[in-house]
């Protein structure tokens, strides 16, 4: 029930994609650099919810990614 999500589009690192996600969506990912060097640039997505919760997580994670998008 996970997904590892390539974030190197960002600019972020896996990492700092995770810091700067929840503080401006309060929405907790999980750095893929936890699992070696080679998902550095991934986060960790959690499927394990009912389907209202996943649309409002994905509504918030794409929030954020246009924003951060527009900053670069």
């Amino acid at each position: 029930m996970f997904m590892l999500v390539d974030v190197r589009g960002t600019g972020l690192s896996g990492y700092d994609f995770m810091c700067k996600l929840y503080e401006a969506e309060r929405l907790s990912v999980l750095d893929g650099g936890a699992f070696g060097r080679e998902t550095s640039g991934f986060v960790r997505v959690c499927f394990a919810a009912d389907e209202a919760l996943l649309r409002e997580a994905i509504a918030r994670i794409r929030r954020f990614v246009e924003s951060r998008m527009r900053s670069i």
